[in-house]
Formats: structure tokens, C-alpha cells, sequence
């Protein structure tokens, strides 16, 4: 276990770039750090924001880094170099969270009751997608490219064609607001993670609801596919992260052969090229496990 200390305020959100071979953190304390997730040593600390930086997001290529902020802004940075690469303006507010779309061509920021769509190499506004009634809190993209996901306090997800602007669903069901979205890996289905303390999975292509994960005792925060679609992690305001789901079950259901509670943590992602997690803990610090060891004893408490 690595712990990734030296933050004077807490880590909001973490993401691995496409190679596996940086981890950058956003943090509170208005920086985003950058660092080697196999020595746990800091590469560097990207300084700019003047208010909370609340995401963090690699382009599909690693060769941009993108991170929103509280102070209205989103900031593109080389993470290789550190140097910045443009500032996008223009969020009238809101939560800050951001995508690459898959081939990198288009990056997704929320701004208050909308999204707004940019070309990250040029800075250039691709379009604003509207039709939320109330503040957007995650995007996501399926990893087709062929929708986009918004999440919303108004209790719905949209999915949007980032192409050309057009909505093409509406999923609602949820009874409270909801907090994060993510596709399968084969973009065939979507989990969206709710203040109800639920998980819900849809049909992207007919908004079709597939099954309910209950089990959470706070809002659910968090959601992440494995990458081969098989298993979903959660995290929560009830101070735990769960793993659990069996794909070929018709409805998902927790499967009682991966039966893991991450305790203590505000979130969790998955990295696409080891097997390793990072979980951002609520007291500030970053942490890595090996996924291995769990295998080995999922009986074992983190």
C-alpha cells in the first residue's frame, strides 16, 4: 500500500492516464499533483486554479490533462511537462466535472444546469447542451463515442448525441438527485449512483431500466465498471465502497463470490492497464491497493 500524502486540504477526485504511468489528484487546497503510482513519488503540482478543483481527467492519448475547478474554469495542462495548455471559460457555476470523449476530439465540462462541449486542442466551444431543470453534477461518455451522459440534481440522467446536440433519452426513476454515471465497457449499459442510495443500470440505446443495487446507507457518490464489464464498484457517504455484480444475471444483483467493502473512503477508480485501485479517502489522502491481494483474501478488510 502507498499512501500519497503532502496535501494541506482534501483530495476530491484522482484519475491514472491511459498508460497507467501517472496518477493525478485533485485536491481543495487549489492544485492538481501529479504522480508515479508505482513509487508513490510526486512528479509535479500544477498551480493555477484560485478555488477548488473538484475533477480531474486524462485524454484518451495522455497527452492532456484536464482539471475543473470551483473558480469557473476548466485548466489543460501537459502532463508530461506540467505546462499549462489553455483555459477554458465560461461555467456559469456549479459543480465542476469533466470527459474526454473517446477519441479525444471532443472534452465535456458542467456548467450549472448545462454541458458544455470543447475542442481541447484549440479551446474552441463546440456547442451547449440545455434541457436539466436543476445543477449537473458528472458526464460521461459511453466508450463507443456514440452518447453522452449527464447526471443531475434533477433527479434525471440524459443522454445526449455529442455529435449534434441531440437529446436522445431521459432516464428517471431515481427519487432523489443523483451523483455520478458510467458506461460498461461495451457501452450496452449505464449505472448511475443516486442520493436514494442506489444504483440503478439502464439500456442506453432505449432507456430501458435493467435492475436496481440497493444495499448503501448514505447518497452514493461514486460508480466505476471493471474493465471487462463484469464487476461495479460504488463508493458512498456511508463511509464504505462496494464491489459487487454479476453481469449474467438478467437483473444485476451483488455477487456473493466477490463480497469486498472498501471502508473508509469517498471514492474509487479502477485503472484501465494493472490491476491496482485508487481510493481517495475523506480525511485527504490518496491510496493505492493492489487488486491481486484481494483476490487472494476477499475476506480481508482494507
Amino acid at each position: 500500500m502507498l499512501a500519497l500524502e503532502g496535501y494541506s486540504d482534501l483530495v476530491e477526485a484522482v484519475a491514472f492516464s491511459p498508460d497507467g504511468k501517472l496518477l493525478a489528484s485533485a485536491s481543495d487546497d487549489k492544485t492538481v499533483r501529479l504522480w508515479d503510482p508505482t513509487t508513490g513519488a510526486l512528479q509535479g503540482t500544477l498551480e493555477g486554479h484560485s478555488d477548488r478543483v473538484i475533477a480531474v481527467a486524462f485524454s484518451p492519448d495522455g497527452k492532456l490533462l484536464a482539471s475543473a475547478s470551483y473558480d469557473k474554469t476548466v485548466q489543460l495542462w501537459d502532463p508530461t511537462t506540467g505546462a499549462s495548455r489553455g483555459t477554458l471559460e465560461g461555467r456559469s457555476g456549479g459543480a465542476p466535472a469533466v470527459a474526454f470523449s473517446p477519441d479525444g476530439k471532443l472534452l465535456a465540462s458542467t456548467s450549472n444546469k448545462t454541458v458544455r462541449l470543447w475542442d481541447p486542442t484549440t479551446g474552441a466551444s463546440r456547442g451547449t447542451l440545455k434541457g436539466h431543470s436543476d445543477m449537473v453534477l458528472a458526464v460521461a461518455f459511453s466508450p463507443d463515442g456514440k452518447l453522452l451522459a449527464s447526471a443531475s440534481f434533477d433527479k434525471t440522467v440524459r443522454l445526449w448525441d455529442p455529435t449534434t446536440g441531440t437529446l436522445r433519452q431521459t432516464l428517471q426513476n431515481h427519487s432523489s438527485l443523483i451523483y455520478a454515471v458510467a458506461f460498461s465497457p461495451d457501452s450496452k449499459l449505464l449505472a448511475s449512483g443516486s442520493g436514494d442510495q442506489t444504483v440503478r443500470f439502464w439500456d442506453p440505446a432505449t432507456g430501458a431500466s435493467h435492475g436496481t443495487l440497493e444495499g448503501h446507507s448514505d447518497r452514493v457518490i461514486a460508480v466505476a465498471f471493471s474493465p471487462d464489464g463484469r464487476l461495479l464498484a460504488t463508493a458512498s457517504f456511508d463511509k464504505t465502497a462496494t464491489l459487487g455484480f454479476d453481469r449474467n444475471v438478467r437483473s444485476p444483483a451483488p455477487d456473493p463470490r466477490r463480497p469486498f467493502r472498501l471502508c473508509q473512503c469517498g471514492g474509487i477508480l479502477p485503472q484501465r492497464q494493472a490491476p491496482r485501485i485508487c481510493i481517495r479517502r475523506q480525511d485527504g489522502a490518496a491510496l493505492g491497493f493492489d487488486d491481486r491481494s484481494l483476490a487472494q483474501d476477499p475476506r480481508r478488510p482494507f
